[in-house]
């Protein structure tokens, strides 16, 4: 696995350090509304003390960054890669505490009264709570996985593009992250004996969002920018004579990672744009005539394809087929087949004789009858009455006093016995080394970057080579093209259907439709006459 580069490293870290430090000094000035805030020294050491830790932690992350994939194969090695970046995990903690803990006193909207003991650490612990939050979240979800573009654009473009879903998921892990701190402080306010009242309104609470949405959103867009400062466009030479001298041929094959994909992103942008260097791929090496640069570009690419179909059949291969008790069919040995109906038993009457429907016919006729008696009432049954009442009304309030003591015998019984099940559904060792089911499909896309832009890379290569390709140097692996696209389309079709990685195979799989139907276009009816169908 390759790493970037100390200089990058410390460029991003310089880049970080100038945007958020600047970033907070501009929002202390529109806060109060005084221009000469700008000029001052005090809040131009409170911001750069501020953001010092967040570069830190962003110079220490971006050698972490990393082009490809690497799933865990077991649920126990998800759980150490928490445990696997200590230095970093204690410098986002650092930064989140001294964010939360100077950017009430940068930003005076906020209005805490940082001399109170209980706002003090609660402004602490919510800091130390967001920044381990922030790296929990990074390493759940993968997100040190640099993203290759295809196209050419300007940085600045690319930052306006992730802008909006950057503060989007900000917004979210804010939102995520306060609901999670409130029973963690209120356990720890108990613990320390601290006062919950100062944290206790809509104010307050909309305060502590705004600080998790800044703390949060200052580390995504730091952590967007290294992402762009390292998936920069690079130009390379197509091929040197020099021993050592980076050239796109050398790197196609590096070991270094990054240099690798930065490589393959060079020349998916030079073949899809009319670049000076395309017409070097279609030229012959003047020693024997032979196209050196398009055989050590098509070995690569190739090699790239091959692997990501093997794997893709692998998966696709069917299960065994199981075996099912074989059932007998029904025998009719007792069954005529001209048999005489029999007579149907009369339905079941839901009316009685003396009752019926309302909208039965006989229903005005066979009315129930009406008693003539009256009822006298005596003095004597108005105080019997009031005695029943009255008990019976003990006896009402004596049942829900007993169903009142059953429901809270019951919750309290019910609480033991899920404690008791939750401690006995620990699950053992063996839960926890098992290979985990969706390991083999996460696996696939390991590699996405480079399959994608070798797929580009090779797509516009065949697709130009009709008209630029004058020695006819791409005519032997343009059959083989074709039948490694088709066999991509085929399996992906069959693992999009039912796969939790189906939203980057449904990209990829358009994107192999794509370079299918450019080279198909590009050749038309040539492919019927170099009896490239028979072959697919």
């Amino acid at each position: 696995m390759g790493e970037v580069d100390s200089g990058l490293s410390l460029a991003c870290a310089l880049t970080v350090f100038i945007t958020s430090s600047l970033s907070l000094v501009i929002l202390n000035v529109v806060q109060t509304l005084t221009l000469g805030k700008f000029f001052s020294l005090v809040v131009w050491v409170k911001s750069l003390v501020c953001a010092l830790p967040l570069a830190l932690s962003i110079f220490i992350l971006v050698p972490l960054l990393r082009g490809r994939s690497h799933p865990c194969r077991t649920r126990l090695a998800i759980l150490s890669l928490f445990t696997a970046h200590p230095l970093q995990l204690l410098t986002f903690c650092v930064a989140g505490m001294l964010m939360h803990y100077l950017l009430p006193i940068l930003n005076p909207i906020l209005e805490f009264d940082i001399q109170q003991t209980s706002i003090k650490l609660y402004l602490i612990f919510s800091g130390l709570f967001s920044g381990i939050y922030f790296y929990f979240e990074l390493v759940k979800e993968d997100r040190s996985m640099l993203k290759f573009s295809a196209h050419r654009t300007t940085r600045l473009q690319k930052f306006k593009i992730a802008l909006g879903p950057t503060l989007k998921e900000s917004a979210e892990a804010a939102l995520y992250a306060f609901k999670a701190f409130i029973p963690i402080w209120i356990l720890f306010s108990f613990l320390l004996g601290t006062s919950l009242w100062p944290m206790i309104g809509i104010r307050v609470h909309l305060k502590i969002g705004l600080m998790f949405f800044l703390t949060q959103s200052l580390f995504r867009i730091c952590l967007c920018l290294t992402g762009l400062i390292a998936t920069n466009p690079r130009i390379f030479k197509i091929d040197s004579s020099i021993e050592g001298e980076d050239s796109l041929i050398s790197l196609l094959s590096s070991k270094n990672e990054i240099d690798k994909l930065s490589a393959y992103q060079d020349l998916a942008i030079l073949t899809r744009y009319r670049d000076p260097r395309r017409c070097q791929l279609f030229q012959l090496s003047i020693p024997g005539g032979k196209p050196k640069i398009w055989r050590a570009v098509w070995t690569q690419c190739y090699k790239t394809l091959e692997n990501f179909n093997s794997n893709m059949e692998n998966i696709n291969v069917p299960k065994a087929k199981v075996m099912k008790t074989p059932v007998k069919n029904r025998t009719i040995a007792n069954e005529t087949i001209f048999s005489t109906p029999t007579v149907g038993t009369p339905r079941a009457q839901f009316t009685s004789p003396t009752r019926s429907f309302l909208w039965s016919k006989t229903s005005g006729q066979t009315s129930p009858g009406r008693s003539a008696t009256m009822t006298m009432t005596k003095p004597q049954s108005h105080f019997l009455n009031e005695k029943k009442k009255d008990a019976a009304l003990s006896e009402r309030l004596a049942l829900w006093a007993d169903s009142l003591k059953d429901n809270l015998n019951q919750k309290i019984i019910d609480t033991a016995k899920g404690m008791a099940n939750a401690f006995f559904e620990i699950r053992p060792i063996s839960y926890w080394l098992e290979e985990r089911p969706d390991f083999k499909t996460v696996s696939i896309l390991t590699d996405l970057n480079a399959v994608r832009l070798a797929m580009i890379a090779v797509s516009n290569t065949l697709a130009c080579a009709p008209t630029e390709d004058k020695a006819g140097v791409t005519l032997e692996c343009l059959p083989k093209a074709l039948k490694i696209f088709t066999k991509m389309g085929r399996n992906m079709d069959m693992l999009v259907r039912n796969n939790n990685q189906r939203v980057e195979l449904r990209k990829l799989r358009n994107e192999c439709r794509t370079a299918l139907g450019k080279i198909q276009t590009a050749y038309g009816d040539k492919l019927e006459e170099l009896n490239l169908g028979k072959r697919l």
